[in-house]
């Protein structure tokens, strides 16, 4: 979101980016940072990663719910978003663009802002999550669930057992989330109607699909795919800006699990793998994105490995030092690998990140470790294997060419998308909207 609200604001569009990370300004850009919600998430939300591994479809899906009532609860009583709703009773917003997967709770602001045109956006690939949006068909006889890991063969009863779970989703989100969410938003604000049927007024939504990664979907025209919209020119970096000692290395591995599995100490089996393998590859330098302190580590890891507790992975990943990706499988960071064309390593974790690494290995262009299989003896064949073996960074290369030969770039379209829904909201509601078709006639 904030890639393309800067995107937005260099095209002479006044942007007002409400979110739980930053505050300040930039050049017609104003961002309203939703106080306390950050903060009370890095305390709440930390989870062991072998628990959310082992979580089952049904509870995975309740954590999301319970954490999407949670963000609720926080954002409409933080300041900024009350100060929102204080502005003066003229003022108003020309079209407004929302995360859905934040949920429909500051939908509010429609209400308040005499109800401009709403564009759905998300970084999530999952078109059964925009259902509700849009009333389009959904086909789970033959798109697995983002809940579970992919069957390796879709038979008959995999596909029944997907079919109950797709529908168990919409029916929790229909008839406990989203009036759970009405009822916080009513009894906070007393004059307010019910603030989840607003998402189904989206005129189109901003879909993070990218070709090689999809299920082949049939989808209506209100979805536009924008896949790698978050993917920017990379800054140059200096090798050297990342080195322990001056010493040369054969290659670069770089390490990211992501926000949700947090690594804060050497002892699981995850960091004691990299350690032992980083220790057997004194040849390879490793960027690790890891949350421990650097004053502790420093003295139990070799000087090869390189910590921190954050990278500009985009800039890394697109200045051409990274050889291979270990990562979480998550879908921003499998886009931008694949844009650069950098093999991957994937030990998903929970959700979608299983169809992700299952892709990418289907693909030729990574493998797939289970987190129950990490060891360093498991670790040290698969990453010497993606190393040594040319045609994976033949087929990566290969496949970041096809994906970067688009007629225009994500931003653009987007940008386009967008724009067109400024120009033509106020006959968009002539064309066919499938929320008037019942489930059982689709």
């Amino acid at each position: 979101s904030q890639q393309f609200a800067k995107v937005l604001a260099s095209n002479d569009h006044n942007v007002t980016l409400l979110s739980i990370y930053k505050e300040g300004y930039q050049n017609n850009l104003h961002y309203l940072k939703l106080d306390g919600v950050e903060e009370a998430l890095s305390l709440d939300h930390i989870v062991d990663y072998l628990e959310l591994h082992s979580m089952s479809p049904v509870e995975l899906l309740t954590s999301f719910f319970e954490l999407e009532h949670m963000v609720c609860d926080l954002s409409i009583n933080s300041k900024q978003f009350l100060n929102l709703l204080s502005y003066p009773k003229n003022f108003k917003f020309d079209l407004v663009i929302h995360d859905h997967l934040a949920g429909p709770c500051l939908l509010l602001l429609l209400e308040r802002f005499h109800f401009p045109p709403l564009v759905m956006a998300s970084a999530s690939n999952i078109l059964s999550t925009a259902e509700c949006i849009l009333g389009s068909p959904l086909y789970p006889g033959f798109i697995p669930t983002y809940l579970k890991e992919p069957p390796a063969t879709f038979g008959y009863l995999e596909r029944l057992y997907n079919y109950m779970l797709t529908s168990y989703e919409l029916f929790y989100k229909w008839h406990y989330s989203n009036p759970r969410i009405d009822h916080l938003i009513q009894t906070r604000f007393q004059k307010t109607f019910s603030v989840s049927h607003l998402e189904s007024t989206a005129k189109i939504v901003l879909m993070n699909s990218i070709p090689f990664l999809e299920y082949p979907e049939p989808q209506i025209w209100r979805v536009i795919n924008v896949g790698g919209l978050h993917i920017t020119i990379p800054k140059p970096h200096s090798t050297h800006s990342y080195q322990r000692v001056n010493q040369t290395y054969d290659k670069c591995v770089y390490i990211s699990f992501g926000s949700n599995l947090k690594i804060d100490s050497l002892d699981n089996q995850i960091a004691q793998s990299i350690v032992a393998v980083s220790r057997l590859l004194p040849n390879i330098k490793f960027l690790w994105k890891v949350d421990i302190e650097q004053a502790v580590i420093d003295d139990l890891i070799p000087n090869n490995v390189i910590t921190r507790d954050w990278f500009p992975q985009n800039d890394i990943l697109g200045s051409g030092m990274v050889d291979i990706l270990i990562t979480h499988g998550g879908l921003l960071t499998i886009q931008e690998a694949m844009w650069y064309g950098i093999p991957m390593l994937g030990i998903p974790n929970y959700g979608d990140q299983y169809q992700n690494v299952q892709r990418i290995e289907r693909l030729g262009i990574g493998k797939i470790l289970y987190l129950e299989e990490v060891n360093p003896v498991t670790l040290h064949s698969l990453l010497l294997n993606l190393i040594s073996d040319r045609r994976f960074k033949e087929r990566a290369a290969t496949i970041s060419k096809v994906i970067r030969d688009d007629q225009i770039t994500p931003q653009k379209k987007a940008l386009w998308a967008v724009e067109w829904v400024l120009r033509n909201h106020g006959i968009i509601h002539l064309l066919e909207d499938l929320n008037d078709v019942g489930y059982v006639q689709k």
